[in-house]
Parts: structure tokens; C-alpha cells; sequence
């Protein structure tokens, strides 16, 4: 139903997060997006 649905968005969002802090260690700008957040 809907949850599982809203579980599987959050799922996602956390995945792309993931996928940008990988992105952004593999570039040497793990500290900038330490400060962002």
C-alpha cells in the first residue's frame, strides 16, 4: 500500500545520498559536503 511505497521513496533518497557522498569522496570533496549538511 502507501507505506511501502513511502519506504521505498526514502529507500531511493537514501541511495542517491549514498551515490553522492561516494561521488563526492572518489573527488576530494568530502569535507565540503560535510559542512553542507
Amino acid at each position: 500500500g502507501r507505506a511501502g511505497l513511502e519506504v521505498r521513496a526514502v529507500d531511493a533518497d537514501e541511495a542517491v545520498r549514498a551515490g553522492l557522498v561516494e561521488a563526492a569522496r572518489e573527488n576530494g570533496m568530502i569535507a565540503r559536503i560535510g559542512v553542507a549538511r
